[in-house]
């Protein structure tokens, strides 16, 4: 029996492979950078950094319909996207993220950076990461500005991008962050950058098992936390922690949720991958799951908030 090609399934395969390998190729034999250090034409390019002219060109043309270099007459430079703060650095560390695939399959051991000590592998990246997420923490904020918010526990806080950009909100606002010692240099410069010092506290260890403060505040935020843990781990860390919630106060889960769209099923595919390449147990939990975390630790969910152009992420408030 003959089968058909799919000839639309080819096409998107093909168009997939092309971005997906002109990106790594061109950081890897350092055509990114050279585009962001200024404009030049494929030959020039190719004579810099002793690469073939031919592919220059291509992989230039792949790059400019992706939306990451431009094209001025016969000389090529690096799009704003490309530009943006920190892109180059996350460029090369996602494409060697990706290139793990292969061993992943193999070995099913994470990218090596990040199989030992986390604190010592976010430490360094964890005010990139929280540029990321500057317009969606303030899109929460601003969802979330009736709500008192005079006691703010941020779990794993990294850069302190949400909690932070609460407290900007909420002159009387108090933020505690809790995160390993190696992260929590990063927190306290970002808060004397926004002018907050005199407003912010630390708490330094592993949320799993530092002493839960009861009853203490009323906005407990879970930022892109959960899904570094394994379904057992971070149900209890739900369970765990609304211990240190006033009655009546919000726990703000900001994680990986599907809205059903295909497109949002893609991107949580993708993620669920990203995950095990550098944590081997992480996944993005479903919805549901996490809702029965929080039914079964006493919160009622309030509200959904889908942050739109932000892959898959949404937001669920509970409160207790």
């Amino acid at each position: 029996m003959s089968i058909e090609p799919d000839t639309e399934l080819l096409f998107e395969l093909m168009m997939i492979g092309a971005a997906t390998s002109a990106i790594v190729g061109a950081e890897g034999c350092g055509l990114l950078e050279a585009l962001i250090d200024g404009q030049d034409c494929p030959g020039g390019f190719a004579e810099r950094l002793s690469v073939d002219r031919c592919g220059v060109e291509r992989v230039l043309q792949v790059l400019v319909t992706n939306g990451l270099a431009e094209r001025r007459g016969d000389r090529y430079g690096a799009s704003q996207k490309l530009r943006m703060a920190g892109a180059l650095e996350g460029f090369a560390q996602h494409t060697a993220i990706w290139k793990h695939v292969t061993p992943f399959l193999q070995t099913g051991e994470p990218y090596a950076p990040f199989a030992t000590d986390r604190g010592q592998a976010y430490g360094p990246i964890v005010e990139r990461l929280g540029k990321m997420f500057v317009q969606p923490a303030r899109r929460l904020t601003d969802l979330l500005a009736s709500e008192p918010a005079e006691q703010i526990l941020d779990i794993g806080a990294g850069s302190g991008v949400w909690s932070l950009t609460m407290a900007e909100r909420h002159p009387g606002a108090q933020v505690t962050a809790l995160d390993l010692p190696a992260v929590l240099g990063a927190f306290q410069r970002s808060a004397e950058l926004r002018g907050l010092g005199a407003r912010v506290g630390v708490m330094a260890g592993d949320y799993g098992a530092v002493e839960v403060p009861a009853g203490r505040y009323d906005r407990l935020l879970f930022a892109n936390v959960l899904r570094l843990e394994p379904p057992a781990r971070a149900g209890a860390l739900v369970s765990r922690w609304s211990a240190a919630i006033r009655p009546g106060g919000l726990m703000v889960i900001v994680d990986t949720l599907s809205n059903g769209s295909a497109a949002a099923e893609r991107f949580r595919a993708a993620y669920a991958l990203h995950l095990a390449l550098r944590t081997a147990i992480g996944y993005p939990h479903r919805e549901d799951t996490i809702r029965a975390w929080l039914e079964q630790a006493g919160l009622r969910t309030d509200e959904r908030i889908d942050l739109a152009g932000v892959g898959a992420m949404g937001v669920l408030i509970a409160r207790k």
